[in-house]
């Protein structure tokens, strides 16, 4: 009996299963891993364990998992350290543009000769007072939060820069003073460089390399003055919105993206106003908004973050070449002169938009997402009258939980309103 209870057992480990009758509480015979007690196994009753034994091995058994769908330690750090972060069934437009993008930053690596080093002063717990030696123009304050904890690397939004003894800030963030004959003097412009390093910090992307030594405090939505961060979230949230527009439409609907207002927390909703070539006026229905959503849900657990690139003219009319309100756009930003004749592109996912930034860190950061309505509003170009609808949305940041009945019953319902911006 002793050596028939011994093998009895020894099978039990070996198939990874109870036999259904003879071991009193497991009667009912359910399939378990071996490796873990019973009470958190989280197999379905119906399941036939001799059925499992018979159509899998020892191999397939050890592969079920019983916290599948839930997001562990082991995914999270290969979901970090992943180099592709394109969406699948990307257009050919896009990948086509995709491609121009990825061209152009390879490029701009490839132009840095040598490897110099920076050092980088951390201002945020955890890490407070921390120095870190980083690659210059290759690192990102992204970098830095990982050498310090995943957990601010998650959750930070933005980094705030402050530059150390350095001359190499972008003619973008500086204003040059100049004298009575116009011409810069060295002195006033180290005041000039030392005013800004004093007293406006840069709000920086987490995934922009850092040119120089800086001293850098890592901003998340709990912040005790979160009005930037605010403006930032519903940029990016907008920069979301297009993306699901230009995956949610069939190929014979001709989707432009014209652009969005500035952000603006009281409007009650972030928007993204498109040309669309519908015969009819196009009202949604509660399902198809509810498509729209659900899009923008599967966008937000992708976790892909927000590539900045800046580029020449040629080459942003070589990515937006099949949009024309983008082109028109390109003029525009490159006659600015803060531009310094450059146009800032971002990528999420595989897509492609112009604005100047910056951006959250990545697209996990954002929590209750929904498009709220699409109002048709007519235009003053006669090429595009009347096609253009104003898509309005509603989120609130992976920080700041709030109850459903708020979410539906306030926020959503603000936002279902037309929302009046840059109309």
């Amino acid at each position: 009996m002793v050596q028939l209870g011994r093998i009895c057992h020894g099978s039990i480990r070996t198939f990874g299963w109870r036999m259904s009758r003879d071991l009193g509480p497991y009667r009912n015979g359910k399939p378990y891993n071996h490796r873990k007690p019973l009470k958190y196994q989280r197999f379905m009753a119906h399941i036939d364990p001799e059925e499992i034994v018979s159509h899998y091995s020892r191999d397939d058994l050890d592969k079920i998992n019983p916290r599948e769908g839930r997001r562990t330690f082991k995914d999270a750090q290969q979901t970090m350290g992943r180099t592709d972060h394109r969406l699948p069934n990307l257009s050919d437009l896009d990948l086509e543009m995709n491609d121009v993008f990825q061209q152009e930053l390879e490029r701009q690596k490839a132009i840095i000769a040598r490897i110099e080093k920076i050092r980088v002063f951390i201002d945020s717990q955890p890490g407070k007072d921390t120095e870190l030696i980083m690659n210059r123009d290759l690192s990102t304050p992204f970098d830095c939060a990982r050498h310090i904890h995943d957990m601010l690397a998650s959750r930070s939004v933005v980094a705030e820069i402050r530059y150390e003894n350095t001359n190499t800030e972008s003619k973008a963030d500086v204003v040059e003073p100049k004298n009575s004959d116009g011409i810069v003097t060295s002195e006033e412009q180290e005041t000039a460089l030392s005013k800004v390093r004093e007293d406006r910090p840069l709000l920086w992307d987490m995934h922009r390399p850092i040119s120089s030594d800086c001293r850098i405090k890592f901003r998340h939505f709990t912040d005790d003055d979160p009005s930037e961060l605010n403006k930032i979230y519903w940029r990016s949230c907008s920069f979301v919105l297009g993306m699901a527009i230009r995956l949610a439409f069939k190929d014979d609907i001709k989707v432009l993206l014209h652009s969005w207002p500035k952000p603006s927390i009281k409007s009650g909703s972030f928007v993204y106003d498109v040309a669309l070539n519908l015969k009819d006026k196009w009202q949604p229905s509660e399902q198809e908004l509810r498509a729209f959503t659900k899009l923008m849900w599967n966008i937000r657990k992708q976790e892909l973050p927000f590539e900045r690139l800046q580029v020449d003219r040629p080459t942003a009319e070589k990515m937006f070449r099949y949009n024309p309100f983008k082109l028109s756009q390109i003029g525009s930003i490159v006659q600015n002169e803060d531009s310094n004749g450059k146009v800032t592109v971002y990528r999420c996912g595989g897509l492609l938009d112009i604005s100047v930034g910056p951006m959250i860190s990545n697209t996990n950061q954002i929590g209750r997402i929904s498009l709220a309505a699409a109002h048709p509003f007519d235009s003053e170009s006669e090429t595009y009258k009347g096609l253009f609808y104003r898509f309005q949305g509603v989120s609130l940041p992976q920080q700041l939980p709030i109850s459903s009945f708020l979410y539906q019953n306030v926020l959503l319902s603000q936002a279902k309103k037309l929302n009046m911006a840059a109309l």
